[in-house]
């Protein structure tokens, strides 16, 4: 794999379903195989759940939910993310590698997306650029609003992973 060498920060990219991210390696704490991940009350499978890892519990979500809102099967591996000392696993389908990325004008057809994915092309694809403070933004959003939609009686509670 060639980067986009214009940009001389190391991101990890990384697949969730049909499309590429990279996020700067800076703020990546591990990547190991996914686990299975217990339940989080309040908070539906298809989201994610929690993890005992090292001793200490880590929120996973599936990247699906998490970039896209689309309903992916969890993947392979997890990648923990790291920002402000705040910890979060995310259950991607692929990693790729570790390479340089030049931001660049959007591509023709950037695919709807959360608000801390840039999407740029890079290596004649498409790839999501991911903003850390952001997508821990997002995370706490995300969690919190399925936990009151479940509370208010829209969603049901996990029950099984």
């Amino acid at each position: 794999m060639s980067g986009c060498a214009e940009d001389p920060a190391a991101w990890l990219w990384f697949r969730v379903g049909d499309w590429n991210f990279a996020i700067p390696l800076a703020a990546v704490a591990g990547v190991m195989a996914a686990g299975t991940p217990s339940l989080i009350p309040l908070v539906p499978r298809s989201v994610g759940g929690i993890l005992n890892l090292r001793g200490e519990p880590l929120p996973v979500l599936i990247g699906g939910a998490l970039f896209g809102g689309r309903e992916y099967a969890p993947g392979d591996y997890l990648l923990v993310f790291e920002h402000d000392r705040r910890r979060v696993g995310v259950v991607v389908h692929e990693v790729r590698g570790i390479e340089g990325a030049r931001r660049s004008a959007a591509p023709e057809h950037a695919p709807e997306g959360p608000s801390f994915v840039e999407w740029i092309v890079c290596n004649r694809e498409t790839l999501g650029l991911i903003e850390p403070a952001g997508l821990f933004d997002a995370v706490a959003a995300l969690l919190s609003a399925r936990v009151a939609a479940d509370t208010q009686g829209e969603g049901s509670c996990q029950h099984g992973f």
